[in-house]
C-alpha cells in the first residue's frame, strides 16, 4: 500500500515501548524497510524533550524520509517543536497516525540546530 503511493522510508524510529515497536515493524513490512534497522530510542518515550530527538535526527544526514512511533502526548510534543509551535497543534489518538513534510529550508535548519529553539 505505502509503496504503491511512492512513500519511501530512510530511517524508522521507535520508542523501546512494545506498542510502538509492533507497529514500527508492521510499517517496516509495509514500507519493504529491514526490520533489523529499525532503531529504538528512549528520545520517543513520554517526557522526552524534542529538541534533543532533533539534535539526534539532524546528525544523520542522510535521512530525509523519517517515520517515528511514539505514543501520545509525546509525539504532539513532537510535531509541535518540528512546527516551531510552543503549543500542541495535534491531538493523537492510538494509532493516529501524522504527516509531516518540511521544505528543503527547514530541515537544513534542524541539521544546523535551530528547530524548535524559538
Amino acid at each position: 500500500m505505502w509503496r504503491r503511493s511512492g512513500v519511501t522510508a530512510d530511517l524508522l524510529l521507535t520508542s523501546p515501548y512494545v506498542r510502538a515497536a509492533q507497529t514500527a515493524q508492521i510499517f517496516a513490512s509495509a514500507l519493504e524497510y529491514a526490520k533489523q534497522k529499525i532503531r529504538r530510542t528512549d528520545l520517543l518515550l513520554p517526557g522526552a524533550e524534542p529538541s534533543q530527538l532533533f539534535r539526534e535526527l539532524a546528525k544523520d544526514k542522510q535521512a530525509s524520509a523519517v517515520f517515528l512511533f511514539g505514543h501520545a502526548p509525546q509525539l504532539d510534543d513532537v510535531i509541535a517543536t518540528a512546527l516551531g509551535s510552543k503549543k500542541h497543534l495535534t491531538a493523537l489518538k492510538k494509532a493516529g497516525v501524522a504527516f509531516v513534510e518540511f521544505e528543503t529550508a527547514r530541515a537544513a535548519d534542524w541539521r544546523a540546530g535551530v528547530a524548535g529553539d524559538s
